[in-house]
């Protein structure tokens, strides 16, 4: 049913078309975001596996390729913090307190800033 995973690598640029090419791409930003975790402290901030959504947006413009802009930047922390947010009011809180789970949503939601999860 599904073709095998090729991998998004750790550059991409490309936004996923496929299932399993999300799926990967996914893994990869997860994997970049926590690599932020050991320079929590540089800057005053105990940083878990947890706190990994907020840096999701960050993490697509990133892998996409798009320079980091104020008004970038802002426009996809709005997509990915509002579509979590509303994700917890409306009852859906509990599969959010998986860090993956809540750092995919946050991921995704950052490509909808920019038109590309149309």
């Amino acid at each position: 049913m599904f073709r095998e995973c090729g991998g998004m690598g750790s550059m991409a640029k490309e936004v996923p078309k496929e299932l399993c090419d999300w799926i990967a791409d996914i893994v990869f930003a997860y994997r970049d975001a926590a690599e932020a975790i050991p320079f929590g402290p540089a800057v005053g901030a105990e940083l878990t596996e947890n706190e990994l959504f907020h840096l999701a947006p960050l993490v697509c413009l990133k892998r996409r390729g798009i320079k980091r802009t104020r008004k970038k930047q802002e426009a996809v922390t709005e997509a990915a913090l509002s579509t979590y947010v509303a994700n917890q009011e409306e009852g859906h809180g509990a599969p959010l307190s998986n860090s993956i789970m809540a750092f995919s949503l946050s991921y995704i939601a950052s490509h909808y800033a920019f038109g590309a999860g149309r």
